[in-house]
């Protein structure tokens, strides 16, 4: 629904691989307060291992692009 109704309707971004990479940060945020919710702390912290390798990949591939141009 984000990536639909935000990403393509609202920001037209012409870039799909980076609104792509926005709604998963999206749903890893949703999924980390969902299983503090659900599962208290450690629900909370299986949520941010979960985050932690998409956030380094999103680095790695900003820092990647910069030092290519």
């Amino acid at each position: 629904i984000y990536f639909l109704g935000w990403e393509r309707l609202i920001q037209k971004g012409q870039d799909v691989a980076d609104s792509l990479v926005d709604a998963v940060h999206v749903a890893l945020g949703a999924a980390i307060i969902a299983g503090a919710l659900a599962f208290g702390f450690w629900g909370a912290v299986a949520g941010f291992a979960a985050w932690a390798p998409v956030l380094m990949a999103g680095v790695w591939r900003r820092l990647a692009c910069s030092s290519s141009n």
